[in-house]
């Protein structure tokens, strides 16, 4: 077979952390997706308000 009880149980070991690590760096990709998506509405939240004050702005040219 060529496994030792011994080598296989520290696989498992090693699997459980790795699934660990795994798990915190989604956690952290979560938390990311969610701020950049913040980012996002807050960009266009600011891009609507200036379309907004730019089409109120009526500039009349006087020529003399």
């Amino acid at each position: 077979m060529g496994y030792s009880i011994e080598g296989l149980k520290h696989g498992i070991e090693r699997c459980d952390v790795n699934i660990a690590s795994l798990k915190e760096a989604i956690a952290r990709e979560r938390a990311t997706k969610k701020e950049y998506a913040k980012m996002i509405r807050d960009l266009a939240f600011a891009k609507q308000k200036m379309d907004e004050a730019l089409s109120n702005v009526n500039i009349e040219v006087i020529r003399e």
